[in-house]
């Protein structure tokens, strides 16, 4: 795929999205930027996703809703999103013809067989890169039924994956992964990074240069807190708390484990230093950025990390570990710090330094947002296009046989 300008004819595209109405991670994010760019230039939209992530007001798309799935709270409901999705794709195309059917979890398509070509984002890792049963067993509650269902998913994915028209990886980190784990989709993969609007955050941009932050509040924000590194960070605070006796740690995300969670901080004696907030809407966590002094993201595993990108474009300095596609975001001592993945000692350390040093604080501030205009909605939407315009011309070569 050439990297050139293409100028698209209107095209009538279905966006098919766990998440839509309510964010609740990365994918979410990319739906709605996908979306509203493709409105924005014209095109026919038609997004299918969970009656419940129905927005209070479709923006020039049509919305149409499936049923909530039946594991709606497993890792699993993928599945069922995928049968529901289907059934609904095979009622639509009936009656209408998209040019493009736009999956923004590639899983979600796995059941899915339509005349238009399919498009599928790989938003993690985590089953194309299988660990030895021990890794999960020492970092997941839930390690033995974890390790399984990875090597489930890690069989549909090599069968399913090929069956797609392109696959559109959120990292050169993904991209290589899924190459060197599923050798039958790699001529597929794509590499397109996922974006974010820094306007949205604005106003806690300007908030923050106007308040004092008296009190160090580190903050963690994920939807899967035992992936991103929890216990890490619990292991770790004793450290910094000792340092910092006030400091606060805020952790913005669901987790079935979290009692287990705030056992852990008790056997640690930080739990007065913890507080687990749960989910947060959009509106809660741009609270959050405001107040937080950094952000952590001591990740076991991370394709990307989106949230290192949104605390950069509210002027959060972070740290992160040095996993998946994380340092193609943090360049360490350029605009946020970098700690080997499951070292304790070290991101304790580094959390210390960091509050410590207001100059490196304010370098982390000022090429973070630098970074944020790197990976901008409109050079995703370029990107994106092309693909598009690949796929198309290349199902017009296969129709011309």
């Amino acid at each position: 795929m050439q990297n050139l300008m293409v100028e698209l004819p209107k095209l009538k595209i279905c966006v098919v999205t766990g998440q839509l109405g309510k964010v609740l991670s990365g994918p979410g994010i990319h739906a709605q930027n996908l979306i509203a760019h493709l409105v924005r230039d014209g095109h026919e939209v038609v997004a299918i996703s969970l009656t419940t992530q129905q927005p209070d007001v479709p923006s020039g798309f049509r919305f149409v809703g499936v049923n909530r799935p039946v594991f709606a709270s497993s890792q699993a409901r993928w599945m069922s999103m995928s049968l529901q999705f289907a059934r609904c794709l095979q009622r639509l195309e009936k009656e209408e013809r998209f040019d493009l059917v736009h999956f923004t979890d590639a899983r979600d398509s796995f059941f899915c067989r339509t005349h238009s070509p399919r498009i599928g984002n790989v938003n993690d890792t985590y089953a194309a890169e299988l660990r030895p049963l021990t890794f999960y067993l020492s970092n997941y509650n839930d390690g033995l039924l974890r390790w399984g269902y990875y090597h489930w998913v890690h069989g549909f994915e090599r069968t399913f994956l090929p069956k797609l028209d392109a696959i559109i990886a959120n990292s050169r980190y993904t991209e290589d992964v899924l190459k060197r784990q599923y050798p039958a989709a790699s001529p597929k993969v794509f590499m397109i990074y996922k974006s974010i609007e820094a306007s949205h955050f604005k106003d806690v941009l300007q908030a923050r240069q106007l308040q004092a932050h008296d009190r160090s509040l580190i903050l963690m924000v994920g939807s899967n807190l035992q992936r991103k590194g929890i216990r890490i960070l619990i292991r770790a605070a004793p450290q910094v708390i000792a340092a910092f006796p006030d400091a606060a740690f805020v952790i913005a995300g669901s987790d079935p484990a979290i009692p287990a969670l705030e056992k852990l901080c008790r056997e640690r004696g930080v739990q007065k230093s913890f507080q687990f907030l749960g989910g947060q809407s959009r509106k809660q966590l741009a609270a959050l950025y405001q107040q937080a002094t950094l952000l952590v993201l001591p990740a076991l595993t991370e394709a990307l990390g989106i949230v290192l990108l949104e605390a950069m474009a509210c002027g959060v300095p972070v740290i992160a570990s040095r996993v998946g596609g994380i340092p193609e975001i943090v360049q360490d001592g350029q605009n946020g710090l970098l700690c080997p993945a499951q070292d304790a000692r070290a991101l304790a350390d580094a959390i210390t330094t960091l509050i410590q040093r207001k100059d490196l604080q304010e370098k982390f501030v000022r090429n973070g947002y630098e970074t944020v205009n790197q990976f901008s909605v409109e050079k995703m939407m370029t990107e994106t296009y092309q693909l598009y315009q690949h796929v198309l011309d290349a199902q017009r070569g296969r129709q011309a046989l």
